[in-house]
Parts: C-alpha cells; sequence; structure tokens
C-alpha cells in the first residue's frame, strides 16, 4: 500500500470517526439520545460521499500512473531501439575487424567483388525472369484476341 493511500484512508477515518463522534455529541446536548434518524442518514450520506472520493482520488492516481507507465514505455522502447542499432554497428564492425585480421586487404576486396558480382547476376536473373513472364503474358493475351477473331471470322461463314 502506497504512503499516499495511507495517510488518505487515515484521514478518510479520522473524519469519520470525528463526524459520528460529532453527531453522538450533538444529540446529547440537543437531549435526544439516541440520536434522530435523521443525523444518522446525515452521517450515511456523508460517509457515502466520502466513499465516492476516495475512489475517484484512486481512480485519478490508476489514470496517472497509467500514464507515466505509457511514457515509461515509449522511453524504454526508444532507448531498445538505439541499443538495437549500435549493437548492429557494432557487429557490423567486429564482423569487418575479424574479416580483414584473418586475410589480406586483397582478398577480402577479392571476396567483395564476388559477392557483388553474385548480387549483380541474381538481379539480372530476376530483371530477365520478369521480362520473359511479361512477355507470356503479352503472348497469352495476343493469342485470346486472336482466337476470338478466329471464332467471328467462323461464325460469319
Amino acid at each position: 500500500m502506497s504512503f499516499l493511500k495511507r495517510v488518505f484512508l487515515s484521514v478518510l477515518t479520522s473524519i469519520l470517526v470525528s463526524l459520528f463522534i460529532f453527531v453522538i455529541s450533538f444529540s446529547l446536548m440537543t437531549g435526544e439520545f439516541p440520536p434522530k434518524v435523521s443525523h444518522i442518514k446525515n452521517l450515511y450520506f456523508t460517509f457515502v460521499q466520502l466513499k465516492a472520493l476516495n475512489n475517484e482520488h484512486q481512480r485519478n492516481q490508476a489514470h496517472s500512473q497509467n500514464q507515466n507507465l505509457d511514457a515509461n514505455l515509449e522511453e524504454f522502447s526508444m532507448y531498445n531501439k538505439q541499443v538495437g542499432a549500435i549493437s548492429n554497428r557494432l557487429q557490423a564492425a567486429d564482423a569487418v575487424d575479424s574479416l580483414s585480421q584473418q586475410s589480406t586487404y586483397s582478398t577480402v576486396a577479392d571476396r567483395v567483388r564476388a559477392e557483388t558480382e553474385q548480387r549483380q547476376k541474381a538481379t539480372q536473373y530476376l530483371v530477365q525472369t520478369q521480362q520473359l513472364k511479361d512477355e507470356i503474358n503479352r503472348l497469352k493475351n495476343e493469342n485470346e484476341v486472336l482466337r476470338k477473331k478466329l471464332n467471328a471470322v467462323v461464325q460469319r461463314r
């Protein structure tokens, strides 16, 4: 239980006890004991109002805590992304460092050149494949048009 909640509940309890003592002392001073029902009703309604205020206070605290948690989560997510980016950079630097330590610069350049050539060939194959697919679709469409024309000629005869 948080400190503020304990303080609030103790204040609420002291207020209720004070109200109860006030009602009892007022009824004793007026010579009416036991107290009138209206006094008890007033005490009850005061208690209900204080309880509603307590509930509203708790809801407001929970809402502000949720907002703080959302802000903290967003900030943590941002830091996590930054740490991930830095980690990726470090891994790339470590990879380059280990590669340069394992071989000379010329072999590193040869490997980079070979990988670049492979990527270029793969890109060329993808472009050629797409061109062939486009050509096949064009020929299919042309074939369909010619079939329709042929059917039209056959139906005229």
